[in-house]
């Protein structure tokens, strides 16, 4: 406990990678050397064939909503800014729609994703898995690290082509505020927290128990060496948003746009949306009722189950 707040400690993170399939790759410079728009060009110039007989050159797995947040970050979008100490959304800053524009063409042109996936409450099937084990993508992005095991020599790993992103935690270790054996609770974390787990595609948070990684749980080397580089850093990144921030509405603009609406028109309903849910919980009212209250179509993280 801090205060009246509950805390914990890291325990697992996960890492976004690049992966890319060799056979497909073209490209005249090699994935730990690319920035943003070398990952780009390599993208378009790897899209070959049509219908069943399509290699694409681009894709995206795992938090594919974290990864639109990465690209755009990289393309030098603020979704959000602080006039005064008012916290706003930014969607519609010209930076913003236009490295949404972009992202959006990236889909369109050298991806097989026809919406996007991971922004619901109630999850669509990601199209891009499929046609990755197919051996029909030439580049994607995963947060998962799914193929960080030693594979085939076709599958390549490396860091992202730009500033290292956040690590995400996606596991802690806490100790209830209510427990009535504090002692022996900090005991068995500290136990579980000494433990190597079987790689999931997630990474520990101890730098010790990266040789372990590689020499023990088959992951590979590059795999093990972008996490190295990851966990030194000096402090782990969380959300640079503030806790009341929905981005629900945001990224229901980017599908839309990619299923084929006008992107100025999707990002100034969502502007607007946001706006007025901010609003709603500066006024004292609970996230999950501002979101419905504001939108009876919002379908995000916070909407309460049938």
């Amino acid at each position: 406990m801090q205060g009246d707040k509950q805390r914990g400690l890291p325990y697992r993170v996960s890492i976004a990678a690049l992966h890319t399939n060799s056979t497909l790759l073209q490209s005249a410079t090699t994935p730990t050397s690319w920035k943003l728009n070398d990952m780009q060009d390599a993208a378009e110039q790897s899209v070959t064939g049509t219908g069943t007989n399509r290699h694409y050159g681009f894709a995206l797995v795992g938090d594919v909503p974290a990864l639109t947040l990465w690209y755009l970050r990289a393309a030098g979008a603020e979704l959000t800014q602080t006039t005064n100490g008012v916290f706003a959304p930014n969607y519609t800053d010209p930076s913003v729609v236009m490295a949404t524009r972009a992202f959006l063409e990236l889909l369109h042109t050298t991806s097989p994703h026809t919406f996007l996936p991971g922004y619901t409450e109630q999850q669509q099937a990601n199209e891009a898995p499929a046609a990755i084990e197919a051996g029909q993508v030439a580049i994607w992005l995963d947060t998962q690290n799914t193929s960080a095991f030693a594979s085939s020599n076709n599958d390549q790993i490396a860091p992202l082509p730009a500033a290292m992103p956040p690590l995400s935690v996606v596991a802690t270790l806490a100790i209830t505020r209510n427990s009535s054996h504090p002692a022996l609770c900090w005991s068995w974390l500290t136990f579980l927290s000494n433990q190597v787990l079987p790689y999931d595609g997630t990474f520990p948070v101890r730098q010790s128990f990266a040789a372990t990684l590689a020499s023990e749980q088959g992951v590979s080397k590059e795999a093990s060496q972008i996490y190295q580089a990851a966990i030194s850093q000096s402090a782990y990144s969380t959300d640079t948003f503030p806790n009341e921030i929905d981005l629900f509405w945001f990224y229901r603009a980017v599908d839309r746009a990619l299923q084929g609406g006008n992107l100025e028109r999707e990002l100034a309903d969502a502007q607007a949306f946001t706006e007025q849910y901010l609003a709603c919980v500066e006024g004292g009212t609970g996230g999950p009722a501002c979101a419905m209250q504001v939108d009876p179509e919002y379908a995000g993280w916070q909407r309460a189950a049938p």
